[in-house]
């Protein structure tokens, strides 16, 4: 599969390569969508840090929800502190 070039799920650019590592499916993640998606996991994370939630306490929701696509605990705890 790798090699295909397919259409990203969330911004429908053409010619994506399929992303395995973020993709939270088998649908392709363009850069646009890498990014989106980075947007969203530090928009929640800053959310988790105002109800006063620790990085682990964070990241293992995260990990509930985004599974593979989670980001990695020191990119949570970096996130964690320029919030608080």
């Amino acid at each position: 599969m790798l090699g295909h070039f397919l259409r990203c799920h969330i911004c429908s650019l053409s010619s994506v390569r399929l992303c395995q590592s973020v993709s939270m499916s088998s649908e392709p993640l363009c850069e646009v969508s890498k990014k989106l998606l980075d947007l969203e996991q530090r928009s929640v994370t800053k959310f988790l840090t105002k109800e006063c939630k620790k990085p682990k306490e964070i990241l293992e929701r995260m990990g509930a929800v985004y599974g593979e696509s989670a980001p990695s605990y020191y990119k949570v705890k970096f996130w964690s502190k320029q919030f608080k």
